[in-house]
């Protein structure tokens, strides 16, 4: 792999980090004075999209040195705007770099019942929070043709979610 991936990487990662640590980003115009920012809420109540429940379908180690790197497909039902009822399918590689933490890669798809669909990749990390694991996503959605995903063309998202914690996952659109 090139430098140029593992810089990427860290960058994601460091943001990831951060993250728990502010409860909302803010983005300022540099054309625009300090009066002039926006705010990209991480409240619940303003996720483009939360998902009730995550079915883990397969799982494998595919290898143990130097790390232990598995892979994992789930499929979750979730609300997307909260209104329209999604499926998103989902696999993940992920490199346990502890017992505490994870760093991970993902591809999938989020589908409508109807059949409309969009993709997407994303670059993520998890790690042990009061004993249950938290994953920080990064997700890059592709174009879609649907008018009912047409939210997600050509978005960057970022999604949190606690594993056991019986709480939803939710996405925020990075604007």
């Amino acid at each position: 792999m090139t430098i140029q991936f593992y810089l990427v990487s860290f960058a994601i990662i460091t943001s990831l980090l951060l993250l728990p640590l502010v409860p909302s980003m803010q983005a300022q115009n540099s054309t625009s004075n300090n009066a002039e920012q926006q705010r990209i809420s991480l409240n619940p109540s303003e996720a483009i999209y939360n998902a009730n429940n995550s079915q883990l379908v397969s799982a494998k180690n595919v290898s143990s040195v130097p790390y232990l790197v598995t892979e994992e497909h789930y499929v979750e039902n979730g609300l997307l705007n909260n209104s329209v009822n999604v499926t998103n399918k989902e696999t993940f590689v992920d490199t346990h770099i502890s017992d505490k933490l994870q760093l991970g890669t993902g591809t999938g798809v989020i589908e409508t019942s109807n059949g409309e669909s969009i993709t997407w990749v994303a670059s993520g990390l998890g790690m042990v929070e009061r004993d249950q694991w938290t994953f920080y996503t990064i997700y890059l959605f592709n174009s879609t043709n649907s008018q009912s995903l047409a939210v997600l063309n050509n978005t960057l998202a970022i999604s949190n979610s606690t594993t056991g914690s019986g709480s939803p996952d939710y996405m925020w659109i990075l604007k």
